[in-house]
């Protein structure tokens, strides 16, 4: 996938390729990205975060970018509070 469409890649393996270095020498900075990375923190309302992104925060962005970066405030306090 990293040749053929550009994604970077997850493991570290294809980083310290002499032939892909040649080709694309910026893996040898994702690689020191890569050996850096940590898993995201455990957080127990999860469900409700990511609901709460999904249903209110999401498709303002997509609707109206602009628009959106005022309103975000006040939508993910709205969505995150307890019900």
């Amino acid at each position: 996938m990293f040749r053929q469409a550009g994604f970077a890649p997850a493991l570290d393996s294809p980083c310290t390729k002499p032939e892909l270095l040649d080709e694309f020498p910026y893996l040898s900075m994702l690689k020191g990205s890569l050996d850096a990375a940590v898993n995201r923190p455990a957080t127990p309302p999860h469900v409700q975060i990511t609901r709460a992104v999904q249903v209110n925060l999401h498709p303002t962005l997509v609707s109206a970018p602009a628009r959106s970066l005022r309103a975000s405030p006040r939508c993910s306090a709205r969505s995150t509070r307890r019900r």
